[in-house]
């Protein structure tokens, strides 16, 4: 006779953003945030042996283990796990839960050559601190957000420091992918419109344009010798 259980939900900072186990992209909602999204498949998942209480931990693992398997990673997309649902739970027996996969096409995976390019060459930069977008806010891009400006940086040793940091970061082999609700509270306005933005909290940056949504940007885990950089050398 199938019961319910205690769970213990390794869940995100808000309910629309999405963790990375596998590589795959898992949301707790039912609706992604998700473009070009496809046909979804629906993924069923066994959990083994358990006594009187399960780990959701070891469920989405089982799930994007699958999802994996049925929907290989394209180029471009990411596979998506949503929709979870526990279907039968009984104790000192498995578990079966069921979700839907998709591949989602991924705006701005990762930092691109031609984006570091812009970086490299900028002969200025400045220095801004944002605020007005929360991890409430339906929009999460820079049009949306509060800029005020900080300072400028010119063609000196103050922005070869920023820069060499921020590029650093951008292709650091083992920088992951951080699951973490970023909002930007600083930004670093290069040439050629791009934008480094950090989020304290996360300790994270990533590169955008203006319109790019947050929740669709790769994040680039930051050291403390390049938030210190950045930061150092962006205040003067």
């Amino acid at each position: 006779m199938a019961m319910q259980q205690l769970v213990s939900v390794p869940s995100p900072a808000s309910a629309t953003e999405s963790m990375e186990i596998l590589g795959v992209r898992v949301y707790v909602v039912d609706r992604p945030l998700c473009s070009n999204e496809g046909d979804a498949v629906q993924i069923v998942a066994t959990v083994g042996y358990f006594e009187e209480s399960f780990s959701m931990q070891e469920i989405i693992r089982e799930l994007a283990r699958q999802a994996r398997i049925a929907l290989p990673q394209e180029s471009k997309d990411l596979v998506s796990l949503h929709s979870i649902r526990i279907i039968e739970a009984i104790p000192f027996r498995q578990l079966r839960a069921t979700a839907s996969a998709l591949h989602c096409k991924i705006e701005n995976p990762s930092a691109t050559e031609e984006e570091m390019l812009r970086v490299e060459r900028s002969r200025s930069a400045s220095a801004y601190a944002i605020s007005g977008v929360s991890v409430d806010s339906d929009e999460r891009t820079l049009a949306a957000a509060t800029k005020t400006k900080i300072g400028d940086l010119g063609d000196g040793p103050d922005l070869a420091r920023v820069k060499a940091a921020v590029v650093r970061a951008l292709t650091r082999a083992e920088a992951p992918t951080k699951s973490c609700a970023f909002i930007a509270d600083f930004g670093i306005k290069f040439e050629e419109s791009s934008w480094f933005l950090i989020s304290g909290t996360c300790s994270t940056g990533m590169l955008v344009r203006d319109n790019d949504d947050w929740r669709r940007v790769k994040q680039y885990q930051l050291r403390n010798d390049e938030l210190g950089a950045v930061l150092g050398n962006s205040a003067k």
